[in-house]
């Protein structure tokens, strides 16, 4: 026997050589399975007993003494499929079981001699609803081959839905002593099923069989019969006449005892039988040698799973092994003690067998240990001050979550491996808890606290207080305080994120959530009252006419020159939207956004009246007088005296003309060389507002320009119209009776031009004619040359003038028009 230390112990499978009278061999499952488990071991099913008395006992008196059986609804053994593989009902539980062919086996890789020599598929169905607790047994019986009786054979054991698990089985003998199978003992005590003494879940599955493979195919055994005499019969052991050794059991059983031969034949068997005998005890005290022994205070420290022999048991088979060898060592021994002592080697493999116990380690301990610290990690959260904890949630620093995480890793590696030893378990476990519990000890509850949001809400619920909020600023009141609808949204947005954090439930949140709300509010808040504005009040609000060349002073509407108006506010930023009125909408209406459009000549005041704010700022107005004219029919001015009709006069104004001739009493321009000043006439437009219409253009208007001395009739002149619209008008004509006769567009001011070039074609091409145009001839003035802005032009001040006063001040020579002509040679 050896004793190792027990961080040595050897694998599990070295055991099964020791309960094995013939080897078991090594065995590798398919799809890969793992070792089967080896556990203790039971003893043969038979019933030594038993067994002796009924082969001491004559056919007759078993008759006798056996009970009858009641076989109404028992369930016998059957021979499956005739193979030779006797299987008994589990209790009332019927088999159902098939032969499978040999080449199908799982079992792979054996050592050299070894083969899968049977297969077998077995199931025990239970009736539904069947939990009966009464314990039943029943005997598997293998085809064993050529096995002799008490040799073990292994049999891997394929369990439905689980791994395999090698078996080892007894060959045992039947009633003629010649093998029967090696025996499988199904069993259930009413609380677990074993099998051979191993504990498995069912005993259904796939049962098969390892053997020997014999190099050389074996003799028949009747053949041996023939070829071997038989023993001579002994004194007394006269057989019955008429009877074969197979029909006397007595007799048969005399012949298969050992008998002495005499002489040398004798001497022969006697070496042999002992030889035999020595060698099996041999090979049993090397099994014993090479099993591991254990005493008890060294459990602790085996491994789980560690196949042991106690130390006590291996004193004890020790012991009865010498008693053994020395009688086999006596000089009297007989045929019959050598079988004896034979028998009792079988003996003892089977007592071997039995006494090899497990280690159970028992991790129950350490498993609730690991359970309660992966618990406590769970429910505890790493943090470094908790602000990221939700209210009443467990919190620690992180390095004591990463200590229990350490010392959890560490009780989890023990508890898996599959080597570990009690004293191992317990000290992971007993670590572990007092790990768990230094835990504990610094674990805080995270506290939230939402009173500065509540302050930071009290100063956003003020902040917008008489606050206008509004697209532009020009829907705001005249001094009052605003802010963009952009802005107010922002504020708004963060006042109601604000308001979920706070009307939220607390164990929802955490202080940084509460933080980050009232430092987003307050923000906010100082963004939102920085950028409050207040628009400033009015100073001055007047209503402003069209952008015109002439100035603002022009006031005037008619039928096809509609007035657009628009309200002027000072400062600007003050403007605010307002309503439009007319004072007399028979001559002008006027629409919501200031155009004045013309009804009948005269004069109206459009007011303008600025939105009305309750509570911020009363309504400012201001108005506007404004001339209509041109929705009657036209008609002709005449000025006789002067010389001038002007034809074609819209209606609703008046004509005012100032003539003047004699370009050295009164010179209005500079002229070129050759050239002369025939005349200047200013012709003015004026409405009943006494201003000079000025910027329009009207269709159809002619104007008569009359010459006071023929002296130019038949010649053609220049004319130039510096019209009140802003531009300026050449004309080329002919002078006829005196005048000139001219579509004239505007009114302003005409400047008669006789150049010399004109003058000289005109006198060439007539000097044969003298015939002049009569007083009646109408000249129209059709070559227009140029039609040019005003703009930088110094006439444009004359045209300004023209008018009322302004041909007042022509009249008294306080201004002249400056142009310089030259003429063509």
């Amino acid at each position: 026997m050896k004793r190792m230390p027990v961080a040595n112990f050897p694998a599990m499978l070295l055991t099964i050589a020791l309960i094995a009278v013939s080897p078991i061999p090594s065995l590798a499952y398919a799809d890969d399975a793992p070792e089967a488990a080896v556990v203790e071991l039971a003893p043969a099913a038979a019933d030594e007993e038993v067994a002796a008395t009924e082969e001491t006992l004559p056919p007759d008196a078993e008759d006798e003494t056996a009970p009858a059986e009641d076989t109404t609804d028992a369930v016998s053994a059957v021979d499956v499929d005739g193979s030779g593989w006797i299987v008994e009902p589990l209790g009332d539980l019927v088999p159902q079981a098939s032969v499978l062919p040999v080449e199908e086996a799982r079992t792979t890789e054996l050592v050299e001699g070894r083969a899968v020599t049977f297969v077998g598929q077995l199931a025990y169905p239970a009736a539904e609803g069947d939990d009966s607790t009464d314990p039943v047994s029943a005997n598997l019986l293998f085809p064993a081959g050529d096995a002799a009786v008490g040799d073990t054979l292994a049999i891997v054991f394929y369990a439905e839905g689980d791994e395999p698990v090698t078996l080892s089985a007894t060959v045992v003998a039947g009633a003629d002593g010649s093998p029967a199978g090696a025996l499988v003992e199904v069993r259930w005590d009413g609380a677990r099923l074993t099998l051979n003494g191993v504990p498995t879940g069912t005993a259904n599955g796939r049962y098969e069989v390892i053997g020997a493979v014999a190099s050389e195919p074996a003799e028949p055994a009747e053949q041996e019969l023939e070829e071997e005499p038989g023993p001579e019969p002994r004194e007394g052991d006269e057989a019955e006449p008429g009877k074969t050794p197979e029909e006397n059991p007595e007799e048969q059983f005399e012949e298969e005892q050992p008998e002495e031969e005499p002489g040398a034949d004798l001497d022969a068997k006697l070496e042999e039988e002992l030889a035999a005998a020595t060698a099996e005890l041999e090979e049993l005290r090397a099994q014993l040698d090479e099993a591991t022994v254990l005493d008890e205070d060294e459990l602790a420290d085996a491994p789980d799973a560690t196949a042991y022999l106690p130390a006590d048991d291996a004193a004890t088979l020790a012991s009865e092994l010498d008693a053994l060898a020395a009688r086999l060592e006596a000089e009297d021994l007989t045929l019959d003690g050598i079988s004896a002592a034979r028998s009792e080697v079988k003996d003892l493999h089977e007592k071997l067998a039995a006494a090899i116990k497990m280690v159970h380690v028992d991790r129950t301990a350490l498993s609730d240990a690991v359970a309660a610290a992966d618990k406590a990690l769970a429910e505890t959260a790493a943090s470094k001050d908790g602000r990221d904890v939700k209210h009443g949630s467990a919190w620690t620093a992180p390095e004591h979550h990463d200590a229990l995480k350490a010392g959890l890793a560490e009780a989890k590696a023990t508890l898996d491996a599959k080597d570990t030893g009690q004293n191992a378990v317990d000290t992971a476990a007993d670590a572990l808890a007092r790990a768990r519990v230094a835990f504990e000890d610094t674990v805080e509850i995270a506290q939230v606290s939402r009173a500065d949001l509540e302050k930071a809400r009290a100063a956003a619920a003020d902040a917008d207080n008489g606050v206008t909020i509004a697209e532009d600023i020009f829907d705001v009141a005249p001094g009052a305080r605003w802010a963009t609808t952009e802005q107010g949204d922002a504020f708004n947005a963060a006042r109601a994120a604000a308001k979920t954090v706070a009307t939220a439930e607390l164990t929802s949140l955490t202080q940084n959530d509460v933080d980050a709300a009232t430092d987003s509010l307050a923000k906010a808040t100082e963004t939102f009252s920085q950028a409050i504005a207040t628009k400033p009040k009015i100073e001055h609000f007047t209503i402003a006419l069209p952008d015109d060349p002439f100035g603002d002073d022009v006031a005037y509407a008619s039928p096809g020159n509609p007035l657009n108006l628009k309200p002027v506010f000072d400062p600007a930023a003050s403007a605010v939207a307002v309503t439009w009125s007319s004072s007399n909408s028979k001559v002008a209406r006027v629409d919501a956004n200031g155009t004045v459009a013309a009804v009948s000549d005269g004069v109206v005041t459009i007011t303008a009246t600025t939105r009305a704010f309750p509570g911020v700022a009363e309504s400012v107005t201001a108005t506007r007088r404004i001339a209509v004219f041109g929705t009657g029919a036209t008609w002709d001015y005449q000025n006789t005296s002067a010389g001038i009709t002007v034809e074609g006069v819209p209606s609703g104004v008046t004509v005012e003309c100032l003539v003047l001739t004699g370009a050295r009493e009164n010179p209005v321009t500079s002229l070129g060389k050759g050239d002369r000043a025939v005349l200047g006439v200013a012709i003015a437009l004026v409405t009943p507002l006494d201003d000079t219409v000025m910027g329009i253009t009207f269709d159809g208007m002619r104007t008569r320009i009359g010459i006071r001395t023929h002296d130019y009739d038949g010649q053609t002149v220049e004319v130039v119209l510096y019209g009140d619209d802003g531009y300026t008008y050449t004309y080329e004509t002919v002078v006829g009776g005196g005048e000139v006769y001219l579509t004239t567009p505007a009114g302003g001011y005409f400047e008669v031009i006789a150049r010399a070039d004109l003058l000289k074609d005109t006198k060439d091409a007539n000097k044969d004619d003298p015939a002049k145009p009569s007083d009646n001839a109408e000249l129209t003035g059709k070559n227009v040359r140029e039609i040019l802005p005003q703009t930088g032009d110094n006439s444009l001040a004359a045209v300004l003038l023209v008018g009322g006063a302004g041909i007042a001040l022509i009249a008294c020579g306080l201004f002249a028009i400056h142009r310089t002509r030259r003429s063509e040679r």
